[in-house]
């Protein structure tokens, strides 16, 4: 428990939720803009998983993180 909690509360994740607002992007539309699918996206923002390094790198390419 205390594990998914960390992983709902890491920075990149309030990022991207930031990020996702203020362009009005949905799930679909942000995965499609990172090259991955909607599952990973809506995983990452229910705090089941957290970005992993190579996204970590498209999001700070993209200037998200």
């Amino acid at each position: 428990m205390e594990d998914k909690m960390r992983k709902g509360n890491d920075p990149i994740i309030k990022q991207v939720k930031q990020y996702m607002k203020k362009k009005g992007l949905t799930q679909e539309d942000f995965a499609r803009e990172i090259n991955c699918s909607a599952a990973t996206v809506n995983r990452w923002l229910r705090g089941k998983f957290i970005p992993g390094r190579s996204y970590r790198y498209i999001l700070k390419l993209k200037k998200i993180v």
